[in-house]
């Protein structure tokens, strides 16, 4: 028996006795804090290894799970398999809630650096942590997959049903136009469909910033920047540095667009002193401007830089091209 187990006996044993003397919830909690006391002080860097191990494997099998629900939820999208989805959702919150839990267990264990990562990574690993209640973590996977569906579900009806189109739709529409009024009305048409989830996203950003705060984060926020194999506040610096790096280069790259722009639309829609009218990007987010390039094109019938012929000759490897992005 090791000399941490011998340590916290005396203290399990004290508890029980005081638990004998009080009754209700109190007693059962002192019990359950004194069992996973010493539970915990029996654990050992190999425990930690075997649990990661474990975790692999079973999240793995729930991975592959949800991923075939998922996939016919998209193609199928009915209140059936809207209802499938949330259940195997919710089973998928539920495993994480446990093993993050099992995990705890390991916290002071010395152990290698491998297995200490992949420990804090399986805690950070849901984009959507939920609160360890079970009625809390239902009410998350039923609002999340709503919001999925509304989403997924959603059309622009502009003048009654036969009008409606789709997200497919107005993305194709936003690619390929280029009547001003045409792309605004898309864009424009596209954001009535998210108003109606409005309380539902409300009550997922509560749920999940308490999943959080169980974690030991301040918020969701401060969990997802804290993923990077640094602190949130490091990744901020971070964030802050690479954009001070490319800024000069955007800000050249916006105005050149800005005044493309401003030639093909007028410098009256397009002023040459305010930020690019979202909807005249070729893209629904503005994320993508490559739709456009045809408008943008500097110099009109030169052929492409053949890049990749020029990677090869160089015998650049998958590792370098990371390395040097």
């Amino acid at each position: 028996m090791s000399k941490r187990v011998i340590l916290f006996l005396p203290i399990f044993l004290v508890a029980m006795m005081l638990a004998a003397c009080e009754g209700g919830d109190g007693a059962a909690s002192q019990v359950k804090a004194a069992a996973d006391a010493a539970r915990n002080a029996s654990a050992t860097a190999e425990d930690a290894r075997q649990y990661v191990e474990r975790y692999n494997v079973e999240s793995k099998e729930l991975a592959e799970e949800l991923t075939r629900l998922a996939w016919v939820n998209a193609t199928y999208i009915t209140d059936d398999t809207e209802w499938l989805m949330a259940r195997a959702t919710e089973k998928q919150l539920a495993f994480n809630s446990r093993m993050i839990e099992e995990a705890k267990r390991f916290i002071g264990v010395r152990m290698d650096e491998d297995t200490a990562r992949a420990i804090n990574l399986i805690k950070l690993n849901s984009s959507m942590p939920a609160p360890d209640d079970a009625a809390k973590r239902k009410e998350l996977a039923e609002i999340a997959q709503r919001m999925s569906s509304t989403y997924a579900t959603g059309k622009y009806c502009p003048d009654g049903p036969e009008s409606c189109q789709t997200l497919n739709e107005l993305t194709l529409l936003l690619a390929d136009n280029r009547d001003f009024d045409e792309l605004q009305e898309a864009w424009v048409g596209w954001r009535t469909v998210s108003p109606p989830i409005r309380a539902d996203y409300q009550r997922f950003a509560e749920l999940t910033n308490e999943g959080a705060a169980e974690l030991g984060y301040d918020n969701l926020g401060a969990m997802w920047r804290s993923g990077y194999d640094m602190s949130a506040d490091e990744f901020e610096q971070e964030i802050e540095r690479l954009w001070t790096q490319v800024q000069p280069l955007y800000e050249e790259l916006h105005c050149y667009v800005r005044a493309k722009l401003g030639e093909v639309y007028g410098a009256d829609r397009v002023p040459q002193d305010s930020p690019i009218p979202a909807h005249l990007l070729g893209n629904m987010w503005a994320q993508n401007w490559g739709n456009i390039y045809e408008l943008m094109e500097p110099y009109a019938g030169v052929s492409d830089l053949d890049v990749d012929a020029a990677m090869v000759e160089q015998g650049y490897t998958v590792k370098q091209m990371v390395e040097q992005a």
